[in-house]
């Protein structure tokens, strides 16, 4: 069983299972499928940051993937934050 880990770059995000191929939720903070938007984003991250993914491939398939960037280049990751400052409700409060 040969295993290859490769950094996620604009030549095999293609590799990218769909939805996640096109999902562009935590980059820019919507749902709606933007391969074009993900291509962009990972570029600017590339150019600014360095690598923000790596492939797993077993046997030459996709068999796992990560994808991971600093927060100022994930729109999503300001949401939690914004949920924490919600008083938190218990059944015994």
């Amino acid at each position: 069983m040969g295993r290859r880990l490769v950094s996620l770059t604009g030549d095999n995000v293609g590799d990218l299972p769909s939805p996640c191929r096109s999902c562009v939720f935590w980059e820019a903070g919507h749902r709606q499928p933007d391969p074009t938007r993900k291509d962009d984003w990972l570029s600017t991250v590339l150019l600014d940051w360095g690598s923000c993914g790596r492939l797993l491939y077993v046997d030459g398939q996709l068999a796992a993937f990560a994808v991971y960037a600093p927060p100022q280049y994930v729109a999503s990751t300001w949401a939690p934050a914004r949920l924490l400052r919600r008083p938190v409700r218990t059944p015994y409060s």
